[in-house]
């Protein structure tokens, strides 16, 4: 038997081979696959194959003939007087030596990734242009334990998002250099994933004592791969460019589960922004399916990338860390970024294309810079005073970054004689624009001069501006929408992250439309008016204005426009303005379809107009059936029929200012991250009405607000039958529950009692198509578990006290449910009973005094069980049940008494 310490023959005797059988096993769990097999995975191993290429080494090596046909052969491979077979497959026709472009694998043609001076390129090389020979695995060993013993090691390394497998992966340790002492340091990965005889180091704060810097090295730039092309058994084909090994280490960590990466190999410069000599052969570059350049999102990182761009002299993908996440692909996932997320980043990645030699038209692509999302930044035209000094003053527009840059813009240098048509207009940013930045007259009051300065030199100091809690931000909208009632919840849920998407409507791929529908005198006009007022550049567009200036008024404003009536512009517009109007309406959800040539019919001049962005729309008998599939529908009442539900005042001028101001600081501070969120969970998904609930989802989301969450998607489930009237049978529930909250019933609640009180707000009969059927709502076990999975009730399993010899099953209600449903009720100034236990309904009242009467279904045990025993066993009883209660419920039974006893005290003064 053999003995060597790896593949690459160092001293050890954790690699074992037979020569009897042929066999072997390397038994360091740290070694690379594969581990084990037989001659040919030994080949593979040792000089980083694939199965495929180690057949035809093997071949050339026994001297076999490489070309001919397909077909196998049989040799004796033969060592120390002993003999083994070896089969080895050869192919036919290798055909030409380069592919036809990089990454192509035509049939006939070899595979460039077997060209023996592309392996040779991606070895880590010495400063005398040879390999590097392979690390001393003794060596490795004693530095990587030594790192696991050292508590501020594992520290520094968890700061980063690693653990001790990145450790073990990558032999991360610690060692002590002329200069340093416990220097993190780690060696050259080859492309085959062994560790080859260079280390580099880092400095570990607090631990490292005489780093001559937070990184360094001795030698030439040369590649290091942190996710290595020729590990496995095929070669990953595509390649991501990082910048620095951390970034490499937090990839691997990240992506090595994912089955969509198992494609993808990591590589970087030992040196940062210095390029190893390898990176300026094309043929470097050239096998590759796909290139990322992945370098740090800053300026440095930005011109590296270019440099390697230019050096590989094909098409590659720049791939930029998400703003606010960071610079780098450490930061993304240290700032939540996850796997799929960094997928879609791939996915979506800019293409730069080497620059042709012969002539190349560029097709302009200008942005409309009053409702722009670009390169990561969200920009806000405002008018602004300046004052020029002893030139005066004047108004002017400017446009502010998200970054918190504040940008002028004019026209580009052009040749003398341009026609000002062919001009080409930017901001100093280098952006170009479709049109002059504008801040309407109508919404120059939106964003407050003091808060934007506050934003402003926020920014410069790198914290927020925020003077609300975003969290806050749904909850002060919808208390200044409930100057209208309506008729349930979902509205006024909808409603506030319709306001809230308005503000940052530019990230989103579309929006959606809001149908405020109801009878004559409900409120409609009011409502869609508060949302305008509301919501980013509020407009509200009454009958009395024509199509066309709806249209311009839509183009100009770029933020929340509210129609009150369309039914009435249309009448008051000529059938073709009319009919262009509610055709652009269609198709002004969506960001791609909303930019439409509008046809002046007065003096047939054409006008490029952007309809994108939230509209209200106020009908009494609705929306049409292809406008309406865009919408999200808002049900308004007359207040009779809503049983006399008090108003409310709303938000006095300085809190609504202060909500406006924090809305558009928020949108400013989180347009970023909330595209990225958009993008890797929402965008793009389901049908239409999931397209334009996706902005509503993905801020709900990203506030991080689980109550929000849910309550915006049992809005969204009623939608899908928006149309009907009736209430489904979680709705009846739900009402149920919130009615009981209202009597008392806080704490705990009766199934029974649920049934009943339902049974009295809809009737008997409802839900029932035919007399013999039994509705779901009407079953006490269905009633609880929809409770529990909608998160009314607890989830532990309900109590069961006996009443009239007769078992009740109680429910806790969740105390975010009750406390929602009670500031709801405050809200609204409706009167609340005093706390009840729950089988107070029954316990209580008289059978003849009771609400459930003509529905109970206990009434009969109740009545014998008071004539067997009376009056002096009822009142025994009562106490017994208090008892029950109190050894059941434990501690929250106490605090219903103590709030009973409180009202009481209450009434008696």
């Amino acid at each position: 038997e053999y003995r060597a310490g790896s593949v690459a023959g160092e001293k050890g005797d954790s690699l074992a081979l037979d020569p009897a059988t042929g066999l072997w096993i390397d038994h360091n769990p740290s070694a690379p696959e594969p581990r084990q097999g037989n001659l040919l995975t030994l080949v593979q191993a040792a000089k980083g194959l694939s199965p495929e290429e180690a057949r035809r080494w093997a071949a050339r090596w026994l001297g076999l003939p490489e070309e001919g046909p397909l077909g196998k052969r049989r040799a004796r491979l033969k060592r120390k007087g002993r003999a083994v077979e070896l089969e080895v497959q050869v192919l036919k026709n290798p055909g030409p030596e380069v592919p036809e472009r990089p990454g192509s694998q035509a049939p006939g043609n070899p595979d460039l990734f077997d060209h023996p001076r592309f392996r040779d390129l991606l070895l880590p090389k010495g400063d005398d242009g040879r390999p590097l020979g392979p690390a001393s695995e003794e060596v490795l060993r004693r530095m990587v334990s030594r790192l696991l013993r050292t508590p501020e090691a594992l520290a520094y390394l968890q700061a980063r998002g690693l653990d001790a497998r990145a450790a073990r992966r990558f032999y991360l340790g610690l060692a002590d250099t002329e200069t340093a002492k416990a220097a993190l340091a780690y060696p050259l990965i080859g492309p085959n994933g062994a560790p080859v005889r260079r280390h580099l180091y880092y400095e570990v704060p607090g631990l490292t004592e005489g780093a001559p810097g937070k990184g360094w090295g001795r030698g030439k730039p040369t590649s290091y791969w942190a996710v290595p092309p020729f590990e496995g058994p095929a070669p990953r084909r595509k390649l991501f460019v990082c910048e620095g090994a951390k970034d490499g280490w937090a990839l691997w960590f990240h992506l090595h589960g994912q089955a969509w990466a198992q494609d993808l190999a990591v590589v970087t410069s030992t040196h940062g922004s210095a390029v190893p000599e390898a990176w300026k052969d094309p043929l470097f570059w050239a096998p590759w399916e796909e290139v990322y350049l992945g370098q740090d999102s800053d300026p440095a990182g930005e011109e590296l990338a270019r440099k390697v761009a230019a050096l590989a002299g094909r098409p590659v993908r720049r791939v930029r860390v998400p703003e606010g996440k960071g610079k780098d692909w450490t930061d993304y996932f240290l700032a939540g970024g996850t796997p799929e997320g960094f997928r879609l980043l791939l996915e979506g990645a800019e293409v730069w294309e080497e620059e042709a030699s012969g002539p190349k038209v560029r097709l302009p692509d200008p942005v409309d810079i009053n409702r722009a999302f670009v390169g990561g930044h969200l920009y806000v035209p405002v008018r602004i005073l300046e004052n020029r000094g002893e030139e005066g003053a004047r108004y002017r527009t400017v446009v502010v970054r998200s970054d918190g840059a504040v940008l002028g813009w004019g026209y580009l240098p052009s040749p003398p004689g341009t026609p000002p048509e062919d001009r080409v207009l930017a901001l100093d940013d280098g952006t170009i624009i479709r049109r002059p930045p504008k801040a309407t007259r109508e919404t120059k009051g939106s964003w407050s001069a003091e808060s934007i300065n506050r934003f402003l030199e926020a920014r410069r100091r790198g914290r927020s501006a925020m003077t609300l809690a975003p969290r806050d931000l749904p909850g002060l909208i919808v208390s200044h929408l409930r100057q209208v009632v309506l008729p349930a919840e979902d509205g006024y849920v909808l409603a506030a992250l319709g306001v809230m998407t308005s503000y940052v409507q530019a990230v989103f791929d579309a929006v959606p439309l809001f149908l405020v529908v109801g009878p004559p005198g409900s409120g409609k006009t009011e409502f869609a008016r508060l949302m305008a007022e509301l919501g980013a550049n509020g407009v509200v567009i009454t009958g009395q204005t024509s199509a066309a200036a709806a249209a311009r008024v839509i183009d100009e404003t770029g933020g929340l426009v509210a129609f009150d009536d369309l039914e009435e512009v249309r009448q008051r517009s000529g059938s073709a303005e009319a009919s262009q109007l509610e055709q652009f309406l269609k198709v002004s959800y969506k960001k791609e379809t909303a930019v439409k040539n509008w046809v002046d019919t007065k003096g047939m001049r054409v006008y490029a107009l952007n309809f994108f962005g939230v509209k209200v729309i106020t009908n009494t008998q609705g929306a049409g059936e292809i406008l309406g599939s865009r919408m999200l529908v808002i049900r308004t009442a007359r207040l009779k029929d809503l049983r006399g539900r008090p108003r409310t005042e709303g938000l006095p001028p300085e809190a609504l200012s202060e909500l406006r101001d924090n809305l558009y600081v928020w949108a400013m501070e989180n347009a970023a991250s909330l595209h990225a969120l958009y993008r890797e969970r929402f965008a793009g998904k389901g049908e239409r009405l999931d397209e334009i609930a996706a902005p509503l989802r993905a801020i709900a989301r990203h506030l991080g607000d689980e109550e929000l969450v849910a309550r915006l998607e049992e809005a969204l489930r009623r939608q899908e039958g928006r149309l009907e009237e009736a209430p489904s049978d979680v709705e009846v529930v739900e009402t149920a529950l919130k009615e009981l909250v209202r009597q008392g019933y806080r704490a705990y609640v009766a199934l029974s009692h649920v049934v009943y009180e339902a049974r009295r707000l809809v009737g008997d009969d409802w839900g029932r198509e035919r007399t013999v059927d039994i509705p779901r709502w009407r079953d006490p076990k269905w009633v609880g578990q929809i409770a529990r999975n909608y998160g009314w009730a607890a989830p532990e399993k309900a109590v069961r006290p006996r009443l009239w010899d007769k078992q009740f099953r109680v429910m806790r209600l969740e105390p975010s449910f009750v406390e929602r449903v009670v500031a709801e009720l405050q809200a609204n100034r409706v009167p609340m009973e005093p706390p009840k236990q729950p089988l107070a309904f029954c316990l209580e009242t008289p059978c003849a005094e009771c609400a459930y009467l003509h529905y109970c279904d206990i009434k009969r045990e109740k009545e014998n069980w008071l004539k067997r025993y009376g009056e002096a066993k009822l009142l025994l009883r009562r106490r017994q049940l208090e008892e029950e209660f109190r050894a059941e419920l434990g501690p929250a039974w106490e605090e219903v008494q103590a709030a009973m006893l409180a009202s009481e005290e209450e009434e008696e003064k």
